[in-house]
């Protein structure tokens, strides 16, 4: 069922996440990655290794939103295949500047997109919707790709 496969993409990136990114979940609960996972459905889409999760990406008009690889399947092409599925859903409707946002202490990730042809344009903030109408910012590294 879709609830079911939500906590699972949950439960992977809450508990499988890099430090910095794990503080950040922290700060908003698991509820709230939860509510903001359920409304991003659509736009969500998974790689599957056999029948584990092997990665997701999340992707809204003009941003790859989330992307998350699982340890195990690192260097395995699955984050190839997933921003390549990314960067055709962000082209649907014709060319477009798109972007991402990354943990400046995420080297991994940073050198990924790099190799995959996103250039770094520099930190920004991004608000984060949480409980009770609030935000919480998140202190990222911008890459852009056309």
């Amino acid at each position: 069922s879709v609830v079911f496969g939500v906590i699972i993409i949950v439960v992977f990136f809450f508990f499988q996440a890099e430090d910095g990114i794990r503080d950040a979940q922290e700060s908003r609960g698991l509820g709230d990655v939860y509510k903001r996972q359920v409304k991003r459905i659509p736009q969500t889409w998974v790689a599957m290794r056999g029948s584990a999760l092997a990665g997701f990406c999340v992707v809204l008009p003009g941003e790859v939103e989330q992307m998350f690889i699982a340890k195990e399947a690192r260097g395995l092409g699955v984050g190839k295949a997933l921003m390549r599925c990314a960067e055709q859903v962000l082209c649907r409707d014709g060319p477009v500047r798109a972007f991402l946002g990354v943990f400046e202490q995420n080297m991994g990730a940073r050198r990924f997109y790099e190799a995959l042809g996103w250039e770094l344009t520099g930190p920004f903030v991004l608000q984060v919707e949480i409980s009770n109408n609030r935000t919480y910012p998140l202190a990222l590294t911008r890459y852009e790709k056309d």
